[in-house]
């Protein structure tokens, strides 16, 4: 017998894993490197490895995008080489995964590259963007129904290795009546086709264990007998645990006719397709019940909410849906009963219902043959506007409990709830769109927040005094969601044992939203590392009278001598940092009463080139960076110790810092940026953290989070409110509105003072030498009153971005809501000069 072909698995060629776990503190949710993720989904096919393969162009990658760019990470994957099941069995442009001879026959002892070459690549293009992948080993429809199964490899009749007389296979079988499914385990063991099978899904394993975002799925709807569910489970934590892996398997079982056990109600423990899994942690340790979604309404709900009750009876995980239906098929009812209305109201419904029924994932079915809306125009506004949602909440600590909700009628509102503190509804557009909400007893303020789903839309925050019933309506038909959140009373900040000026200015901060004037504080940056000068700042208040409310500097870099190519190729930019310039203007605009913020073009530590990675065409592995003995740890440690030591001065001289480190994390120029994982980057982050509050003891900073404007991701690199005092975004957008509609509404869901932490208005030049002068900070600042109401501050760019260099600076700063040096309160100074 000739040997199969071996997977190259070596470790020169192991990806990084970011790793998916059920949730330590929520099991049943799941996790990425210990931080909590909801999956959401859909796709236009189940098989998408498949369009990976020459014939379908770039359709899978433009595919994935479209599903991050709405804020989806997470797909199905079926191993199945089924193009069309619309109209019978139909395998064009597939893959099997067997080599086919010249005689037309497939050799079962070879493999066929196109396949295992379009599941790696769909592996590998998945794991790049961090869309996770539930992955089903048989496809029985696929497989076994009389069409497929004249095609299929495995049919004696299609191969050279096994025939009919020496196999426990029929001839003329289809369906559940052919056994081939069966060769792995009772009466019908088959050690032939057995071991072929086990090959096949061994080199299935091979492919997906050097990944660790992928899930596992035994078979689609299975009907299989339980020992050969329990065989394969077995087989795929055996092949898992030979790596030192950990995996998570499910067996999502049929519940309906031609399973062992036929039921008319899904909630029927006696049904072991019900209690086989749930009994069987060590083999099924996530749930999937996506067969829940042929039923419609309340029932759709309340079958959740029951097996979400029988897990909590016996062991919590993770329940899956990876298969949101567009038909309506309820449970017990045979297939050709089943309606196939034309609306997508029950697939969005179901949807909804299932993350609001504390379900940890959710994926829109394929849209071929009316069975799913897959990623189309509505699939895409529900993952939007569920991201949206979920970002501005804690859904995790979340449970669901229509209790609290009174004068609902039945499927009109649903909710889940942190008792005392955060509060979401979701409104089916149906009924009359109007309940009332129990708050609990009357205390703190809460606000409020609408959310358009088919227009993925905010709506204007607004306030909720005291606790007690409150009467919640939508604003309009359609579909619904509200956010209700305990208002915070007063600033928190990231260092428990922050300075009373650092408090205090925090505390500034938090109170600017609500004041009538005076609430934005304006900013200008002053220039990089030594080059650093108070000249534009000058400048400006000649012209305006008004020195701007906050300055801005590095502790790197080369500021003057702009030019596209050979800017960030200074030998200035591959310096330590220096602050022997910049503290003493901090300093002197601290103690005259103004604020000072700090970022850090932070030169590379393991290639010594500057912050601009994609400049240089650099690398960088981020985890090495904080291990001691390995490539580059010394140097981001000196690095560290200098910058600490800069910033020491300033906290000794009283100065309270704004401290911003790695800006534009979400972007992928610098070498902090988006080419590391965002578990690498929060690793990076929290570590430096750690180091300047803990170890060197500076309790005279406020940590700023700010990501970059139009790049997505925003939150995916967020270190956690506890390491993150004040957010902000960096934007080179032209007007304010458009920096509402990239990232505003995300931020300051959060919760945490904002700003525009570095902004330019873009189109004034492309690095020339003759930048245009036209742009006009007057409309800036009346469209930051207009889109960004919650702002707090703005910090202008210097050099032709600059207030000094531009048009109507001193309208800026004279509009009544910025707040200049003059009018900052004193934050425990002494005596200031104004």
């Amino acid at each position: 017998m000739r040997q199969l072909l071996s997977f190259v698995a070596a470790i020169s060629l192991a990806i990084p894993c970011n790793g998916i776990q059920v949730y330590s503190e929520n099991p049943f949710y799941w996790s990425r490197d210990g931080k909590p993720v909801l999956l959401l989904g859909g796709s236009g096919d189940d098989n998408l490895f498949q369009w990976a393969g020459a014939e379908f162009g770039d359709k899978l990658s433009k595919h994935l995008d479209l599903l991050v760019s709405v804020g989806g990470n997470y797909v199905r994957n079926t191993m199945s080489s089924r193009y069309d099941a619309v109209n019978g069995y139909n395998d064009t442009h597939m893959a099997y995964p067997f080599k086919k001879l010249a005689s037309g026959k497939y050799d079962l002892d070879q493999w066929n590259d196109d396949y295992w070459t379009r599941l790696d690549t769909f592996l590998k293009e998945t794991y790049a963007r961090t869309i996770f992948v539930q992955l089903e080993l048989w496809d029985l429809w696929a497989t076994i129904g009389k069409e497929p199964w004249s095609k299929q490899p495995w049919n004696p009749d299609n191969n050279v290795n096994y025939a009919y007389d020496n196999t426990v296979l029929k001839r003329g079988a289809s369906g559940d009546r052919q056994p081939f499914f069966d060769a792995v385990s009772g009466d019908t063991l088959d050690p032939v086709v057995k071991r072929y099978q086990d090959q096949f899904v061994g080199r299935i394993m091979e492919a997906t264990l050097r990944y660790d975002h992928v899930l596992y799925q035994i078979d689609n709807e299975s009907s299989f007998a339980y020992e050969t569910s329990d065989y394969w489970a077995r087989f795929m934590h055996s092949q898992a645990d030979r790596r030192g892996k950990n995996i998570y398997v499910c067996d999502s079982r049929r519940f309906r006719s031609p399973s062992p056990y036929v039921t008319t109600n899904f909630c029927d423990w006696n049904n072991p397709d019900v209690h086989h899994p749930i009994l069987h942690q060590d083999l099924y340790n996530y749930c999937d019940i996506a067969q829940n979604g042929g039923n419609i309404g309340q029932t759709h709900y309340d079958n959740l909410i029951w097996y979400r009750a029988r897990l909590l009876e016996h062991s919590p995980r993770p329940i899956n849906h990876v298969k949101i239906y567009k038909f309506i098929w309820p449970t017990g009812t045979s297939w050709h009963s089943r309606s196939e209305p034309d609306e997508t109201i029950h697939a969005t419904q179901r949807f909804w219902r299932t993350i609001f029924g504390g379900a940890a994932s959710a994926r829109h079915h394929r849209n071929k043959g009316n069975w799913g809306i897959g990623l189309e125009s509505r699939a895409q506004a529900d993952i939007k506007s569920m991201s949206m949602l979920t970002e501005a909440m804690n859904i995790f600590r979340m449970e669901p409990d229509n209790s609290v909700l009174t004068a609902r009628a039945e499927n009109e509102a649903y909710l889940i709830v942190e008792a005392g503190k955060q509060f979401a509804v979701y409104f089916t557009g149906q009924a009359d769109r109007s309940v009332q909400i129990d708050l609990g007893k009357a205390g703190p303020s809460f606000t409020k927040r609408w959310l358009d789903i088919e227009h993925s839309a905010w709506q204007a925050e607004s306030t909720m005094s005291g606790g007690g019933h409150h009467t919640l309506t939508t604003p309009g038909p359609g579909q619904w969601a509200v956010l209700v959140k305990k208002a915070k009373d007063t600033a928190s900040p990231a260092n428990p044992n922050a300075s009373a000026a650092a408090r205090a200015v925090l505390e500034y901060f938090y109170s600017l939203p609500s004041r009538s004037d005076k609430r934005i504080v304006s900013g200008q940056f002053l220039d990089h590392g030594t080059h650093a000068n108070l000249d534009e700042v000058t400048q400006v208040h000649r012209m305006t009278g008004h020195w701007v409310g906050m300055i801005g500097g590095d502790y790197y870099g080369k500021g003057v001598g702009r030019s596209n190519n050979t800017f960030f190729d200074d030998p200035e930019w591959k310096l330590d940092a220096d602050w022997r310039v910049t503290n003493p203007i901090f300093i002197d605009y601290w103690k005259k009463g103004g604020l000072v913020t700090l970022c850090l073009h932070a030169l590379n530590p393991q290639t010594g080139n500057s912050s601009w990675m994609r400049k240089h065409g650099d690398t960088i592995n981020l985890a090495d960076i904080l291990t001691p003995g390995r490539t580059g740890y010394d140097v981001w440690m000196r690095q560290l110790n200098l910058i600490a030591q800069g910033l020491q001065e300033l906290e000794d001289e009283g100065v309270v810092v704004l401290f911003r480190p790695f800006h534009e994390m979400n972007r992928n120029w610098f070498w902090w940026g988006s080419s590391n994982s965002p578990a690498e980057f929060i690793n990076l982050w929290r570590h430096m953290f750690d180091f300047m509050t803990y170890r060197k003891k500076l309790d005279n900073l406020l940590w700023v989070y700010s990501p970059g404007a139009s790049a997505g991701h925003l939150l995916d690199f967020y270190p956690g409110d506890t390491y993150v005092d004040i957010v902000g975004l960096d934007s080179y957008k032209r007007t304010p509105a458009e920096i509402r509609d990239h990232g505003y509404n995300t931020l300051i869901a959060l919760g945490k003072p904002f700003g525009l932490t570095e902004f330019g208005p873009d189109k004034l030049s492309n690095w020339d030498e003759n930048p245009r002068k036209d742009y006009d900070y007057e409309t800036f600042i009346h469209g930051v009153v207009q889109h960004l109401p919650s702002c707090t501050h703005f910090c202008i760019w210097h050099q032709y971005y600059g207030l000094h260099f531009q048009k109507n600076a001193k309208q800026c700063l004279a509009h009544p809501w910025v707040v200049n040096r003059r009018d900052l309160p004193a934050f425990g100074r002494p005596e200031q000069m104004r």
